[in-house]
């Protein structure tokens, strides 16, 4: 398995793991009515949030030694994988996104408007999709490499 390639595993699951981290604490707390309402939840969410993006890059970067994967070499094969994985990305917010917009014009239809704590969730869970989906995006490119594709 190339450096690049366990990096993007263990930040896969390192998302994973913090993404079900702030949903259930998120649910715990009592959802989106306490969380308008709430600073102390906000500022944890927010700090969780901000602090798992943070280790992530630590976790995937090329640049940075770890114990065990080593520094990261690119070489030309990374670097496609690395130019394409972004689209990925892409498909994982925007089928994200689309679920977010119809789940809530659906949920909230007969009262004609969607609470505004909304939009801020939305946000906040479109940067967990595209933490998610960047490892992912690596992993499926030398997925592909690995069947000719």
């Amino acid at each position: 398995m190339a450096p690049l390639q366990k990096r993007a595993l263990c930040g896969l699951v390192f998302s994973i793991l913090w993404a079900i981290l702030i949903v259930v604490l998120f649910i715990v707390k009592g959802g989106a009515s306490v969380y308008s309402q709430d600073i102390t939840m906000r500022l944890t969410l927010a700090g969780l949030l901000i602090g798992g993006a943070f280790a992530y890059l630590l976790i995937t970067s090329p640049l940075i030694k770890l114990p065990g994967v080593g520094k990261v070499v690119i070489d030309e094969r990374d670097k496609k994988i690395m130019e394409r994985a972004p689209r990925i990305q892409l498909v994982a917010v925007l089928i994200a996104l689309a679920a977010w917009c119809i789940g809530l014009t659906e949920y909230y239809w007969d009262s004609g408007q969607i609470p505004v704590i909304f939009p801020y969730i939305v946000l906040l869970s479109m940067l967990i999709v595209n933490v998610i989906a960047a490892s992912l995006g690596i992993l499926i490119g030398y997925w592909r490499l690995e069947r000719g594709e």
